[in-house]
This record gives structure tokens, C-alpha cells and sequence, in this order.
């Protein structure tokens, strides 16, 4: 899922009820200490792949494959 939404991050990933709803991945524009927080209580992991706009790359901690994914994509060294 893409967040871009002009700052308006942490007030539309406050709407989402991540009970409900499975999300793998969350690629964030504007990441403050709100949304950082935030996503790292639903069980978010920013990966620190570098991207050319400086958004963020969140992966859900509860996917099964979420470390094997998080090693391509810093051993890829992802540019966007």
C-alpha cells in the first residue's frame, strides 16, 4: 500500500482498522515521529531501503516471509 497523501500520513494510517485488514507492505512519503510510532505498534518494520524521494518502506513483522524479503531488498540496494 502507498501512503501519499501530502502529510496527511499519520491521519488516513489512524483510520485503518489493521484488525481487519492485512497489509503486507506500506511505502510512506512523509514519515514523522507520529507515523513512525504509529506503524511500529501495528507491527511495521521500516526496512531502510533507499528511495530517490526519501519515502519509507514499511513491511508487516507478522508475514512469514518478511526477513527473507527484507534481505533482497537491502541486498538490492532498491532505488525508485
Amino acid at each position: 500500500m502507498s501512503v501519499d497523501v501530502e502529510g496527511a500520513e499519520f491521519r488516513v494510517l489512524s483510520s485503518i482498522d489493521f484488525r481487519r485488514v492485512w497489509i503486507r507492505m506500506i511505502a510512506t512519503e512523509t514519515t514523522d515521529a507520529n507515523v513512525t510510532a504509529l506503524l511500529r505498534r501495528k507491527g511495521f518494520r521500516d526496512i531502510n531501503v533507499a528511495f530517490a524521494l526519501g519515502d519509507h518502506l514499511w513491511v508487516n513483522e507478522r508475514h512469514p516471509h518478511v526477513h527473507g524479503e527484507v534481505a533482497r531488498a537491502r541486498s538490492a540496494r532498491v532505488r525508485v
